[in-house]
């Protein structure tokens, strides 16, 4: 992958600031003309060490997933002692379906709401999950257990308290 260094701009009639992408990085990225792009803070992981960064990407429409339980796990991985947090959905399948799991990217950012949270996946995608449905179910919980049990994350997953503040933690890539 390419490196470019680029000087922000400001639009003299708007006051807006302006990333000027050149040309061969739009073309390298797949990006056209009037693509939204997201800039985020992020931690570069590298192995002289870890240091604050961003990244630039193109804004897709997001997923949303709306699960019957949820929890979040902890998981401490690899020579980074730095841990993220996924989300572990379920859905109950009822008399014509199966139940089914899912698990997030990596969470990067939380929104309380009224009834729900949701939780803002490193892909995009957006989990609203209920307050009240925070529980391991037959959905979820062969997954949980099959991660506990696997020897590569040994003592590297942690199941989240219900009562957690999910307000106050600083998620993975996010600028909280």
């Amino acid at each position: 992958m390419s490196k470019y260094t680029v000087k922000v701009e400001q639009d003299p009639d708007t006051g807006d600031l302006i990333l000027p992408v050149p040309d061969e990085l739009l073309a390298e990225m797949g990006w056209d003309l009037g693509d939204e792009l997201v800039w985020e803070d992020t931690l570069m992981c590298e192995d002289h060490g870890e240091y604050p960064g961003y990244t630039l990407s193109k804004n897709i429409t997001m997923s949303e997933y709306y699960p019957d339980n949820w929890v979040v796990l902890k998981i401490k991985e690899g020579k980074y002692d730095r841990g993220f947090y996924k989300v572990l959905a379920g859905w109950s399948g009822g008399y014509l379906h199966s139940d089914r799991w899912r698990m997030n990217s990596g969470i990067t950012r939380v929104v309380e709401e009224n009834k729900s949270w949701e939780f803002y996946g490193s892909s995009g995608s957006c989990y609203v999950c209920r307050k009240g449905a925070y529980r391991l179910t037959m959905a979820n919980a062969g997954v949980y257990n099959q991660l506990k049990e696997n020897e590569a994350f040994e003592g590297q997953i942690t199941l989240m308290p219900e009562d957690t503040n999910w307000m106050e933690i600083e998620w993975y890539g996010s600028s909280q």
